[in-house]
């Protein structure tokens, strides 16, 4: 797996110099940010339900009045909570659907496709910071997170079709489940939590210019390739 942020070229400077910048998921989804690149409006998402799985009940004193999706509720309904809690989000090269699974030849071309840096990337900027030891960025982000006192979730973002998901999502996954239609954002998400914090919070970890590099996202996606060892 490969970690890289796409951004203006200033941005991408302050991180490789360690300042790591976070934002609350209600900033997220703030309609004050609606247009904007990072604009999501289901941040949070906390469950989703479907109309015709949902029967609202009105009890009077004589009668149970029962209100269906065939007497006006239509639509999906979508719950979201207000994590007191910010957020570093990254786009992922990663196997994907691919992972575990014998690969033929003939599908290698679809599988270099699927990881390819989508060009859906650039609305974000033109640039992009791109970490080349995983390891090293780990150890310094937990000895900032340590001496910050804050407590720390990541994983990858599951993305969801919201024309047919019913139901719950799991406390754990609050925060990292997000609308298909964002799939190609393929995120990797930080989240900070354990004490009050500011957004945008900035999480210093040192200069990461030894194990990071900033430059143009074009050039970044013409020179990668992929190459399969014996």
């Amino acid at each position: 797996m490969c970690l890289l942020k796409a951004g203006k070229k200033e941005h991408m400077d302050m991180l490789a110099d360690g300042k790591i910048r976070c934002n609350s998921l209600n900033y997220f989804r703030s309609i004050e940010n609606k247009g904007r690149a990072f604009h999501d409006g289901d941040e949070g998402l906390k469950g989703v339900y479907q109309s015709d799985k949902i029967t609202l009940k009105i009890t009077t004193k004589d009668k149970v009045h029962v209100i269906d999706s065939s007497n006006g509720l239509t639509g999906v309904v979508k719950f979201s909570v207000g994590l007191d809690c910010t957020c570093f989000c990254m786009h992922t090269i990663h196997a994907g659907e691919w992972s575990h699974k014998q690969i033929p030849e003939t599908d290698l071309e679809a599988f270099k496709n699927s990881v390819a840096v989508p060009d859906s990337l650039a609305k974000f900027g033109d640039h992009v910071w791109v970490i080349f030891d995983h390891e090293k960025f780990k150890e310094r982000l937990l000895i900032a997170v340590d001496r910050e006192k804050l407590n720390i979730e990541a994983g990858l973002v599951s993305y969801v079709d919201f024309s047919s998901a019913h139901g719950m999502v799991q406390s754990d996954r609050i925060g990292f489940v997000k609308s298909s239609e964002y799939a190609d954002e393929r995120e990797f998400r930080f989240i900070f939590s354990g004490r009050k914090m500011g957004s945008p919070f900035v999480l210093d970890l040192g200069s990461l210019q030894d194990i990071s590099k900033v430059m143009p996202l074009d050039d970044f996606k013409r020179n990668m390739k992929i190459e399969f060892r014996d």
